[in-house]
């Protein structure tokens, strides 16, 4: 395998979640073993699995304020203040590539440093179409994109964004994936489970699984009144598993709503699973669900057809033109449209060879999204840098 030795600087400042970093340290695994010379900075406090492969210097001092959100189906703001000094540790470290992420502050420091040292190359990664952003944040991101010298997208929609919205040329966009998530695939255990978890995995109904924040912006109200919409006999042939956390107004409404709607016993409220554990409920379930009312790229979908299972994705989220081959392992619906939304989950419960046929389908999408493949995208963009 051929390897990658010029230096690489990796900054982000949203990898992964708390002390975790979930399906970022398998990519970044996977390029350090091209890319041998990578530095990953990071903000304190990210614990590595063992015998990690990763050269990290936790250098990243980052205060951040959550505003929130006056919509319901809104992000809630997140003002991020990142110290300067990451400039000095990058500028020791003298990176001939630094790859960056989105448009925030950490980018800007990115673009100052190659201004200053010119030869470095830039690799801007962006997810997709974020939707409409104020004319003030677009034209500071054309200005960004400028000095990028290349911009690297997940998606069709990133790359429309990329060149109608922000004039990026053509030859300066590759559009691949370069971010997925694949479950840590430990061998099947439920001993780190809790009680209603081990309730839905041993139930005999047809298991649908949500995984995801109990917001209202991820629609699980809307989830919840298209189980109420079957038929009483379908109701009583379905499990569905809401897997995640919420603030206590958001886990009480859903679990009022359900008793309003009289269907207890079709919904199981699990909580909280660690990443580690989500395995054991996506082998567990029949198919995976995703009514989202407003997600930039959520990677759960990912997760899902990677173990083969069916999907009901919604139309407002970044991901579902990647992961739904539609009619093929799934559907795409507008989770306000509660009759399609009904229909299209019916049809799912109704036929069990449907739902084989759409699994074999997902399992066949999920062999293009790899955290291996992620990996060598990116090292052939870094490669493409120095082509052009």
């Amino acid at each position: 395998m051929e390897q990658f030795n010029k230096k690489i600087a990796w900054l982000f400042t949203t990898m992964g979640y708390g002390d975790q970093l979930l399906y970022w340290e398998p990519i970044l695994s996977e390029l350090t073993e091209r890319a041998p010379n990578t530095l990953v900075f990071l903000t304190p406090g990210k614990i590595l699995s063992k015998g990690s492969n990763l050269t990290i210097s936790e250098t990243i001092k980052i205060f951040r304020i959550t505003v929130q959100s006056k919509k319901d189906d809104a992000y809630n703001k997140v003002i991020s203040i990142i110290s300067p000094k990451i400039l000095v540790h990058i500028w020791k470290y003298r990176p001939e590539i630094i790859i960056l992420s989105e448009f925030g502050l950490l980018t800007i420091y990115g673009i100052l440093y190659k201004i200053l040292r010119p030869h470095c190359k830039i690799v801007l990664l962006v997810e997709s179409d974020p939707g409409h952003i104020a004319k003030h944040k677009t034209f500071i991101r054309k200005v960004i994109c400028k000095y990028a010298n290349i911009a690297m997208t997940n998606n069709i929609s990133g790359k429309q964004y990329l060149k109608n919205v922000l004039h990026v040329k053509p030859e300066k966009i590759i559009c691949k994936p370069y971010l997925v998530s694949e479950p840590v695939k430990n061998p099947s255990t439920d001993s780190n489970l809790n009680n209603k978890a081990h309730d839905y995995i041993n139930c005999e109904e047809i298991k649908l699984l949500y995984v995801g924040q109990l917001a209202k912006r991820k629609g699980v109200d809307n989830l919840i009144k298209a189980i109420s919409n079957l038929t009483p006999d379908l109701q009583k042939q379905t499990k569905l598993a809401i897997v995640g956390t919420g603030n206590d107004t958001d886990t009480d409404r859903l679990k009022e709503l359900t008793q309003q709607l009289q269907i207890e016993q079709s919904v199981i409220f699990v909580g909280r699973v660690p990443y580690n554990d989500l395995n054991v409920l996506y082998k567990n379930s029949d198919v995976f669900i995703l009514p989202t009312l407003n997600d930039y790229r959520a990677l759960v979908g990912f997760e899902a057809i990677s173990y083969g299972l069916p999907v009901l994705l919604s139309i407002h989220d970044g991901s579902s033109n990647e992961i739904v081959d539609e009619g093929k392992n799934g559907y795409t619906f507008d989770p306000n449209n509660m009759e399609e939304f009904t229909g299209k989950l019916e049809e799912l419960l109704k036929d069990k060879k449907l739902r084989h046929d759409f699994s074999i389908r997902s399992l066949s999408i999920a062999s293009t999204f790899t955290s291996k493949i992620a990996a060598n995208n990116l090292i052939d963009t870094v490669n493409a840098v120095y082509s052009k």
